[in-house]
């Protein structure tokens, strides 16, 4: 769309709200000392947490990506059953179950928590993994916007390509980049709570504007709308498949996304992060539950999808516009933006998307330059000026990170029939392990954490192998288990001999339960069946997140060496 022009009136609205929110977060987050900066001086009132954990979790994926589900002959609302129901059950299991006891004390994240129960080790680990799985779907949350961007400024990025030689994809990751790490950078977590209120203001009322417009101009308006959802199936929300393949069913709802929810909005610290900036515990409930209202702004997304197939089928998609979407589904909202709306209202949109893009990256930002910091720094966090300076360094180092990752993310995008499928399944590769630490931090201390350390990267490499299958997550699952053997049997299999309190017994077992388990890998990331293609996904992702933590749990209490409970080591 090369020949489309985002005029000054476009411009200057996406300015004005870029302007305002930007002045919004230096106001508040002006003065920052190292507990606002992280915790939010633990003052920050409960309506403000509410909607950044909404903004956070929205983001452009659901704000693009879910009307474009619905969109497509065949589709449907199916989606918001994860959030009608798994994420609902799961809020509220965090409220009356983690939040007490992450007010017990003053702590920066969940990996406190559990570190002071099962060790430092155990904490860096968690730090580890949350940096790997918050940077994996950050990026692709980065690299959805960018593509929006690369329809909806079309002609100034083109411009901008010719005379930079920089590929338009990466001059959008660029400027997305660039706008949340100095959000992040003018104060912290206390600046991204507040320009999240703002932000959430702008994306839900850009969606609003979109389906006000459509409707407006369909002959029978809203009761025509409805008919047309119900009757051409887009309406339906309910599936009660049984088949753990569809991510969209009932039952992911219930049982995987239910049980992964807490786990993404209770030990994860992209979400943890903002629970941990109320005045006490009630405040902090009242934020996780009224976040809820994230289902209503979901419904809102895919009746936006509902009323462009509507749209479109009165007016049907035709020449370039119709090529850009055929060649990427995610596109069809911002084409329509580009071709149809009227300018303003296209420059209040491209403002929204923009600002999911940033409500969800600015926060990530925040929280993994917080748990780096306090994991392998600590002796930063005693020095408020040099701890403030580092944490801004290691926002820009993540950002620089995440844009490099999300630059990436095109050659991995085409293997999903979504966008939102990719960025919502990158987060469950980690997110298991993670809530299998809280849990035995939370109900088997004696059990220890140094098995878990093992347990939780082969859990990682477990979800991998189920995720994909094929000649080369073959090799790199038979490579990394061989080294996890080889490390096991340098560090524990000789133990027995050096330390007191372990057994030659055990180390024999330990090892052959390990040995077994990573064969078992091996044996799932198999391509499945001579000369066929790899085979994407033959769990679905919402499953991820039970399977790593089954995985996690269950290894990490057979490798625990006996009497690990009342020591702390490394692996």
């Amino acid at each position: 769309m090369t020949g489309f022009a985002f005029s000054a009136i476009d411009w200057a609205v996406v300015a004005g709200v870029l302007l305002l929110t930007s002045l919004f977060g230096m106001w508040f987050g002006r003065g920052a000392t190292m507990r606002e900066f992280f915790l939010g001086g633990k003052q920050l009132p409960w309506w403000a947490v509410s909607a950044s954990i909404v903004a956070t979790e929205i983001s452009a994926l659901t704000l693009v990506s879910l009307p474009a589900i619905v969109y497509f002959e065949g589709g449907s609302s199916t989606y918001l059953q994860l959030t009608l129901i798994g994420s609902v059950v799961a809020r509220f299991a965090i409220a009356w179950w983690l939040v007490p006891a992450y007010y017990e004390q003053e702590i920066y994240s969940p990996y406190d928590w559990v570190g002071r129960r099962l060790g430092e080790p155990v904490r860096r680990m968690m730090t580890f993994l949350g940096a790997v799985g918050g940077t994996l779907s950050q990026a692709a949350r980065v690299y959805l916007t960018a593509v929006v961007l690369e329809i909806l400024l079309a002609g100034q990025l083109a411009a901008l390509e010719q005379s930079t030689g920089v590929p338009s994809i990466a001059l959008s990751i660029g400027l997305i980049t660039l706008v949340a790490v100095v959000w992040t950078w003018l104060g912290g977590i206390v600046t991204v709570v507040w320009t999240d209120v703002l932000l959430f203001v702008a994306f839900v009322a850009s969606s609003l504007a979109v389906f006000v417009w459509i409707v407006s101009r369909l002959d029978g308006g809203v009761g025509a709308l409805w008919e047309y959802g119900v009757e051409s199936g887009r309406a339906r929300i309910l599936d009660f498949d049984t088949s753990p393949t569809k991510a969209y069913t009932f039952w992911a709802a219930l049982l995987a996304t239910g049980f992964g929810n807490i786990g993404a909005y209770g030990v994860d610290q992209l979400m943890a992060q903002r629970i941990l900036c109320c005045r006490g515990v009630r405040e902090a409930r009242l934020a996780v539950t009224t976040s809820a209202v994230a289902v209503l702004v979901g419904l809102l997304v895919a009746w936006v999808g509902i009323a462009l197939a509507a749209w479109y089928a009165a007016h049907p998609l035709q020449g370039e516009a119709l090529a850009l979407v055929q060649e990427k589904r995610d596109r069809i909202l911002p084409v329509f933006v580009a071709t149809t709306l009227p300018e303003g209202l296209r420059g209040f949109v491209v403002a929204g998307v923009f600002a999911a893009a940033i409500s969800s990256l600015d926060a990530v930002l925040a929280a993994l330059a917080q748990t780096v910091l306090h994991a392998w720094m600590p002796n930063h966090a005693r020095d408020d000026g040099r701890a403030l300076r580092t944490s801004r360094w290691l926002i820009l180092g993540f950002g620089v990170l995440i844009a490099a990752v999300a630059w990436a993310m095109d050659p991995l995008s085409r293997s999903y029939a979504s966008l939102l499928d990719l960025g919502l399944s990158m987060a469950g590769y980690t997110q298991g392990a993670l809530l299998a630490a809280f849990l035995l931090a939370l109900r088997w201390p004696q059990i220890g954490g140094s098995g878990w350390l093992w347990a939780a990267p082969v859990s990682a490499l477990m979800v991998y192998a189920v995720a994909w299958q094929g000649p080369v997550p073959q090799l790199v699952v038979g490579a990394s288990g061989m080294l996890v053997l080889a490390l096991w049997w340098s560090r524990r299999g000789l133990g027995p001999v050096r330390h007191a309190g372990g057994t030659a017994t055990w180390a024999l077992a330990a090892t052959l339960v390990l040995a077994w388990w990573l064969a078992g890998h091996g044996a799932l990331a198999t391509e499945q069946g001579p000369g066929r293609p790899p085979v994407l996904q033959p769990l679905a992702w919402p499953w991820y997140v039970p399977l790593g933590c089954a995985v996690s749990m269950a290894l990490g209490v057979l490798l625990a060496r006996p009497g690990d409970a009342t020591r702390t080591e490394t692996p």
